[in-house]
């Protein structure tokens, strides 16, 4: 999984490396800021859930959701978090990656929901089904409050 990268010099703005390897101006003094403006579509109308939500279980960087956990000392154990990314990987961001936040609605949440499936095809039992879920709510409650 990529991950942008943002930089802090003396005397300037804040920066991030964009597709192209090319340093650019987020205009921004902080990178928490600079962070949130990026992720909140850096001048773009629109962003999708996966350039959202890609590493929101794994990074830890400055102004990250687990950065804002651990200021606040409401940290989840590492194998928590890892979990968490790995459900996302395989079952959140194949449904959603390429949707945008407001195309995602509640009949596309229940079909989401009950189109999950074990690699052998069977159904998940519902409580793991419950744990990813919940996993999806805390990346919409973090869209939100971003």
């Amino acid at each position: 999984m990529e991950k942008t990268k943002f930089r802090k010099q003396d005397g300037r703005k804040c920066q991030y490396l964009d597709e192209n390897g090319k340093w650019k101006s987020t205009g921004k003094d902080t990178i928490a800021e600079a962070r949130q403006w990026y992720y909140s579509g850096k001048g773009k109308d629109k962003i999708t859930f996966s350039e959202f939500a890609k590493n929101i279980m794994s990074d830890t960087s400055e102004g990250s959701y687990l950065d804002m956990l651990h200021m606040v000392e409401r940290d989840n154990c590492n194998f928590y978090n890892y979990v968490s990314d790995k459900c996302l990987q395989k079952y959140i961001l194949p449904y959603f990656g390429n949707m945008c936040f407001d195309e995602i609605t509640p009949v596309i949440l229940q079909d989401w929901y009950n189109s999950m499936r074990k690699s052998d095809g069977s159904r998940l039992p519902s409580g793991y089904a419950n744990n990813i879920l919940n996993i999806l709510s805390t990346i919409f409650k973090w869209a939100i409050f971003r």
